[in-house]
């Protein structure tokens, strides 16, 4: 599979997200239409696609030095999909340098379960692109001053 690179329209130095999906969902409009629109808001799309595992995806993330990793989910799996990264993630250090973010359908009453594991938004279909692009600034600016990195 390809990696399918968007650049922001800005030349500044832009926040760096990865969009994926992993296993088998292959619900691959939401994914497009968020990539377009997550690159419209400025933001650098390493655009995976779809039927990736979490191996991947972290490994991707760390090669490309991502600022976040944003998952869609459209299928049952998401817990552990996402226990997996997040564990992948701590491995290599890199739990509190990657914000991740999940999106589609995952249930609200599974949201406290992901947030203690580490991941740091939510966004089920129908959330403004302008808010999910806004979140991930948002978290990957907070993530930075807590390094020392920001302003």
């Amino acid at each position: 599979m390809r990696i399918i690179r968007a650049r922001p329209v800005a030349e500044h130095k832009a926040v760096k997200v990865l969009l994926a999906k992993l296993g088998l969902d292959d619900h691959t409009r939401p994914l497009y239409v968020l990539a377009q629109g997550l690159r419209d808001a400025g933001l650098e799309v390493i655009f995976l696609g779809t039927h990736n595992t979490p191996e991947r995806v972290v490994r991707v993330a760390l090669e490309e030095d991502v600022d976040a990793i944003t998952l869609s989910f459209h299928t049952l799996g998401h817990i552990g999909w996402l226990t997996e990264v997040m564990g992948l993630l701590r491995v290599r250090e890199a739990a509190e340098r990657v914000a991740v973010f999940a999106g589609g359908i995952i249930p609200e009453d599974d949201w406290p379960t992901l947030a203690a594991m580490g991941v740091k938004g939510f966004h089920g279909p129908g959330t403004p692109v302008a808010t999910i692009a806004e979140g991930v600034r948002r978290e990957v600016e907070r993530k930075k001053k807590g390094q020392g990195e920001g302003p």
